[in-house]
C-alpha cells in the first residue's frame, strides 16, 4: 500500500499530521472533506503511480472521504484552496473542474449509515496498487543454464536430463517413477498424481519441470512458511529464481514481485505461497495476468493430503484450490504427498477437480529405518522412558562410531514430545547425563530457535522438540526419531519417523507406549470429537470429520498394540500390499517372540494415573518414589483402574475423592518437607498472609493472578519454584535460562494438580526427582 492510500483509509480523527505527507510529497493539492464532521484540509501532495492523470485533475474517494487533486503548475491566485466533491464512497468519480467551493452553511449533522463489517484478509496482498511504475526493476539473478536459448535448442528429454544434471547436480534419478512422472509433468498432456515416501524426492517431479520451458511461472502452494522459507532458500543458492508471496515479506519485496509477475516477462520461476493466498481477489489478478500473458506452467500442491478431511492434516482453506480452474487456461496441476490412502487420494482428486490425470506411486516401504515400540510396562521396575531412551541413545553412538571408525562422529537425532514442558524436561534429563541435547519449541524466542537449529543441522544437539519441528528441514543424516508418546494418527507418525534417514543409510525409529499414554491420547481425542461436535459444520461434516478422527486413532494404536510386522502395518494403511515382511528391519520381524511377551504385559498390566491433559513421558516420579513422596503405595489407584476399558478415560474426579483422604492426611508431612527445604520451621510454612500477584517476588511465576484451591498459594508456588531453579541451575550457566524452565514446570505440575494437598504432593515428588537427575542413574 503506497503513502497516500494508507493515509487516507483512516478515519479523519486517526489521521497523521499533513506535514508528514508533505515532507514525501510535494507536488499536488488534495483535499480532504469528512462526511461526518462536515469539515476539510487541503495539503501539497505528488502523484503516486497509477494515480497520476496526464491533464492534471482527477477524484476519487476512499471510505468516508471526498478527494480532489490538482497539481500545483494549474493554480492561480485567484484559485480557491478548498473544494468540495460529491462523492460515492469506495468507488472513483469521473474527473471535474476546480470551481469556487460556496460559502459554507452550517450543516445539520447526520448519522452515517452502518457498513456492515468485512474481514480483514490475512494477506496485504488485496492493499496492492494495480500500476508499478515507481516500484524499481526488481534484480532477481537468473541462472544462465536455464536460458530461453538453451533450452529451447533441446528436445524435452535432453532438456530433462540438462536441468536434473547440471542444475540440480544429480547424476540420476532416484526411481523409475520419479521420473516416469517428471518426464508426464513436462509433457503437460495431463495432470499429475504423486504419491512418494517421505525422502523419496517429490520435491524434483515439480521443480524439475518448472524449469524445463525456457520461461514462466510455477506457483507453489505449501502449508507452512518455514517450509516455503527454506525450499525458497535453497533454490536461491542454486541459482534458481523463486520467491515467497505470504505475510513474512516486507512491502518492499511485494510491490517488487509484484512487478515480475504482472510483466509480460517474468524472471521468477517458482512462486511459493500459501493456500490462504488463493482465496484473495489481489492473488487471483495476479494469477488472470500470468495467464494472459502465456507465463503460467503449473499449479503445484505439495502436501496435497491437507485438502482432504480424511487427510491427518486438513485444511479447510486448501478447498478454495480447485476454484482457480475457472480462472481461465488450460494449466497442469501436479499434486504431491507422502501419507494419502485411497480415502485421501479420491478426495484430493475430487476437490482439485484433476479430469485428466496420471498417478505415480512407489511403495510406502523404507528398508532403511528400523522401527520399534517400546512398551513401558515391559521396562525392568527401575527403568523409566527416559533412562530407557538413554541407554538407547549410547548404543545408537557407540554403535555409528565404531561403523565408521570416528570416535568424534557427531550423531543428529529428533526426540518429539507432547508439550513444551516435556521438551525442556527431556533436554535437561540428557544434558544432565553428558549428551548434547536442546529443546525447540513455539515457546521459545526465534533467535534461540535459529541457534538450536543451526546446532542440529551440524550435529552438534540432539533436538527435543514437539511435532511442528522437522517440516521444511532439509537434514539427510538424522540417525534415529524418537517419540516418548504415540502420535494422534498413524500418518503423522509415518511422516515425522520418516524424517530419519533421508541418504538412505540405516536409522532408527523408536516409539513408546503404555496404558497411561493410551489413557491419555484417548482423553485428547474425546476432547477432538468434542470440538468437532460444537463446531458450526452440518451434521454430514460433523460425521465424516469424527469417522476420519476416529479411524486414524484406532490405526495408531493397532500399531502399537499389535505384534505384527511394523513396516507391514505401515504400508498397508496407504494402500501399499507389496509386502509381507521387512527382512528383520522391525522388532518384530528380528525377534517377534520378545514383541509378543512385551504386549503381553502391557496387556496384563493397569493403568496408573490419571487421563488428563499432562505431559507424556515426562519426569514424573516413578512409582516407588511417588509412594514415598505419599506416604503410601498406590493400591487404590489400581483398583480404581482396575475395571476400566483401557480405550476409556479413568474419570479423573473419581480417582481423586478415593484418594483425597489419604492426600489430606499427609499435608502436614508434605508442608513440613518443604519448610525444611526453605530453612523455614513448619509453623511459619503455615503462616496465612495476605498475597499479592503483581508483587515482585512473584514476578516469575506463570499465570500469578489465578486463584486456585479457593487462593492464590503464590507463596507456595514459589518456593516449589526456588527449589527447581537450583536443581536446573546446575545445568543451566545463564539464570534466564534457569528462571524461564523452572517457571515452565512449576506451572505444569500447578496445572495438574486438583487441589493444594495434590499440588505440594506432585511438587514433593518433582523436587526429588530433580535431585536424582544431578547423579548419574547408571
Amino acid at each position: 500500500m503506497n503513502t497516500l492510500d494508507s493515509w487516507i483509509k483512516k478515519p479523519a480523527s486517526s489521521k497523521a499530521s499533513l506535514g508528514s505527507l508533505r515532507k514525501q510529497m510535494s507536488d499536488c493539492e488534495i483535499i480532504i472533506i469528512d462526511d461526518d464532521s462536515n469539515q476539510s484540509s487541503s495539503c501539497h501532495i505528488t502523484e503516486v503511480g497509477e494515480r497520476h492523470i496526464s491533464d492534471g485533475t482527477k477524484n476519487f474517494t476512499s471510505g468516508g472521504a471526498a478527494v480532489l487533486e490538482t497539481p500545483k503548475s494549474s493554480r492561480n491566485a485567484s484559485s480557491p484552496k478548498k473544494a468540495k466533491t460529491k462523492a460515492v464512497s469506495g468507488k472513483r468519480t469521473p474527473a471535474a473542474k476546480r470551481t469556487p467551493a460556496p460559502k459554507k452553511t452550517p450543516a445539520p449533522k447526520r448519522k452515517s449509515p452502518k457498513k456492515k463489517k468485512t474481514p480483514k484478509s490475512k494477506c496485504a496482498e488485496d492493499a496492492m496498487p494495480d500500476n508499478f511504475d515507481d516500484v524499481e526493476e526488481p534484480l532477481i539473478e537468473g541462472n544462465e543454464l536455464l536460458e530461453r536459448d538453451v533450452m529451447e535448442s533441446m528436445e524435452p528429454k535432453e532438456r530433462i536430463n540438462h536441468v536434473l544434471k547440471k542444475v540440480f547436480g544429480h547424476s540420476s534419478f532416484r526411481t523409475t517413477e520419479q521420473k516416469a512422472a517428471i518426464e508426464n509433468a513436462v509433457s503437460k498432456k495431463s495432470d499429475t498424481y504423486i504419491s512418494f515416501p517421505t525422502g523419496a524426492g517429490k520435491s524434483l517431479c515439480y521443480q524439475l519441470p518448472s524449469l524445463c520451458h525456457g520461461g514462466g511461472v510455477t506457483i507453489v502452494f505449501s502449508p507452512l512458511i518455514a517450509l516455503i522459507t527454506d525450499q525458497v532458500n535453497a533454490l536461491n543458492e542454486k541459482k534458481i529464481p523463486a520467491c515467497a508471496w505470504n505475510s513474512s515479506i516486507t512491502t518492499e519485496q511485494r510491490s517488487t514481485i509484484c512487478k515480475d509477475l504482472f510483466s509480460s516477462d517474468p524472471k521468477y520461476r517458482l512462486v511459493y505461497t500459501t493456500p490462504e493466498s488463493a482465496k484473495t481477489d489481489f492473488f487471483k489478478k495476479i494469477v488472470t495476468s500470468l495467464i494472459t500473458h502465456g507465463k503460467l506452467n503449473y499449479f503445484v500442491v505439495d502436501e496435497a493430503h491437507c485438502v482432504s478431511q480424511w487427510g491427518n492434516s486438513f485444511r479447510s482453506d486448501y478447498l478454495l484450490l480447485g476454484s482457480l480452474r475457472t480462472l481461465g487456461g488450460d494449466i497442469r496441476w501436479i499434486t504431491l504427498t507422502a501419507t494419502a490412502n485411497d480415502n485421501v487420494q479420491a478426495d484430493i482428486i475430487k476437490l482439485l477437480k484433476m479430469n485428466r490425470f496420471e498417478v505415480y506411486r512407489t511403495s510406502s516401504f523404507r528398508s532403511n529405518l528400523f522401527y520399534q515400540v517400546v512398551m513401558e510396562e515391559a521396562l525392568p521396575n527401575d527403568m523409566t522412558i527416559h533412562k530407557d531412551m538413554l541407554v538407547f541413545l549410547n548404543k545408537i553412538f557407540s554403535y555409528f562410531k565404531k561403523k565408521e571408525k570416528n570416535e568424534e562422529l557427531l550423531i543428529s537425532g529428533i526426540i518429539y514430545c507432547r508439550s513444551r514442558n516435556e521438551c525442556e524436561e527431556t533436554a535437561l534429563f540428557l544434558k544432565s547425563n553428558k549428551v548434547s541435547a536442546a529443546s525447540y519449541h513455539a515457546g521459545m524466542k526465534q533467535r534461540d530457535k535459529d541457534e538450536v537449529q543451526g546446532l542440529f543441522m551440524a550435529n552438534k544437539v540432539i533436538i527435543c522438540a514437539t511435532i511442528a519441528f522437522g517440516m521444511g528441514i532439509d537434514h539427510s543424516q538424522i540417525r534415529f526419531v524418537i517419540h516418548t508418546a504415540s502420535p494422534d494418527d498413524l500418518a503423522s507418525y509415518y511422516q515425522e519417523s520418516g524424517r530419519a534417514g533421508r541418504d538412505q543409510k540405516r536409522s532408527y525409529c523408536r516409539l513408546y507406549f503404555s496404558n497411561k499414554i493410551k489413557s491419555k491420547t484417548t482423553w485428547f481425542k474425546n476432547m477432538n470429537n468434542g470440538r468437532i461436535e460444537k463446531s458450526k459444520a452440518d451434521k454430514g461434516q460433523k460425521e465424516v470429520k469424527q469417522e476420519a478422527l476416529n479411524h486414524a486413532f484406532n490405526k495408531m494404536i493397532e500399531y502399537c498394540e499389535t505384534a505384527q510386522c511394523r513396516h507391514v502395518m505401515l504400508c498397508r494403511y496407504f494402500g501399499d500390499k507389496s509386502i509381507t515382511e521387512c527382512n528383520k528391519n522391525c522388532d518384530f520381524c528380528r525377534n517377534p517372540k520378545n514383541v509378543k511377551e512385551s504386549v503381553s504385559k502391557f496387556e496384563n498390566k493397569t493403568v496408573v494415573g490419571t487421563s488428563g491433559p499432562s505431559s507424556y513421558g515426562s519426569l514424573s516420579a516413578s512409582k516407588r518414589s511417588y509412594d514415598e513422596a505419599m506416604g503410601g503405595d498406590s493400591n487404590e489407584f489400581g483398583k480404581v483402574a482396575k475395571n476400566c476399558d483401557p480405550d476409556e478415560e479413568v474419570p479423573r474426579n473419581v480417582i481423586i475423592s478415593q484418594d483425597r483422604k489419604r492426600k489430606e492426611e499427609n499435608f502436614g508431612f508434605i508442608n513440613a518437607q518443604f519448610a525444611k527445604r526453605s530453612k523455614l520451621t513448619p509453623a511459619k510454612s503455615l503462616v496465612e498472609k495476605e498475597e499479592n500477584p503483581e508483587d515482585s517476588q512473584f514476578e516469575h511465576l506463570l499465570n500469578a493472578n489465578v486463584m486456585k484451591f479457593g487462593k492464590y498459594n503464590l507463596g507456595s508456588r514459589e518456593k516449589s519454584r526456588n527449589l527447581i531453579e537450583a536443581e536446573i541451575a546446575k545445568h543451566y550457566l545463564k539464570k534466564q535460562e534457569s528462571i524461564r524452565v523452572s517457571s515452565n514446570i512449576e506451572h505444569s505440575v500447578f496445572e495438574q494438580a486438583e487441589s493444594a494437598a495434590h499440588y505440594r504432593s506432585l511438587m514433593m515428588a518433582k523436587v526429588r526427582e530433580m535431585k536424582a537427575l544431578t547423579k548419574k542413574p547408571f
